[in-house]
């Protein structure tokens, strides 16, 4: 058996460090996404305002509730990692 001169345990540090960074990454996202949707819903709220025949209500009803899923998914994903 040869000696690669990594232990499991090592391979599992990097592993975790990799999820961290990964981790940051859809926090920075989901922050953005978030914040675009909701834009857009306050867009489309003036469009529905404007024009109700051209833009339905469940237009930007659907875009907010998205926005506030992609909003709340960082605080859901630390409330999950730590149980």
């Amino acid at each position: 058996m040869s000696s690669s001169g990594e232990t499991l345990g090592q391979m599992s540090a990097n592993i975790t460090s990799s999820f961290t960074s990964l981790t940051q990454l859809i926090t920075g996202a989901s922050y953005v996404a978030g914040t675009a949707f909701a834009a857009a819903s306050v867009l489309k709220f003036k469009a529905h305002k404007d024009n109700p025949t051209q833009v339905p209500i469940g237009t930007p009803l659907a875009l907010e509730a998205v926005a506030a899923a992609l909003l709340f998914l960082p605080s859901i994903t630390s409330t999950t990692s730590a149980t």
